[in-house]
């Protein structure tokens, strides 16, 4: 499950990741989104710079052994790449909801990382 975006002209970037603050399903428990790493090529970087309302945790599963999550609408994580494509890497579980990916100011994706289980570093 690649959260993926392709096809993006040669050169420099911006990924946002916002928090909807909507649940993913009906039987989700929460709207939390969690930001473990991006992937650029083979390069992966863990904890990304993101806004004062992301908490820093720690996790064995995370990438970099600690990841941003935050359930405050609108709240944003950002990371600037140079390439073609970017991954993000995320978690999936039943306290999680919904997020908008944008690049460059433009809505390329919505993401639900709903899921009766939980699991790490989910791409999509």
């Amino acid at each position: 499950m690649p959260r993926t975006v392709k096809g993006l002209k040669a050169g420099t970037h911006t990924l946002k990741v916002v928090v909807a603050g909507r649940k993913g399903a009906t039987k989700g428990t929460g709207t939390g989104v969690a930001f473990d790493a991006v992937k650029v090529g083979k390069k992966l970087t863990a904890s990304p710079r993101t806004t004062a309302t992301w908490s820093r945790l720690a996790s064995a599963s995370a990438s970099g052994r600690y990841y941003a999550a935050s359930a405050v609408p609108g709240s944003t994580a950002a990371f600037t790449f140079r390439g073609t494509s970017i991954t993000w890497l995320t978690a999936r579980g039943p306290a999680m909801g919904k997020a908008k990916v944008y690049v460059d100011g433009v809505l390329k994706l919505t993401v639900d990382s709903y899921a009766k289980k939980a699991g790490w570093n989910v791409r999509r």
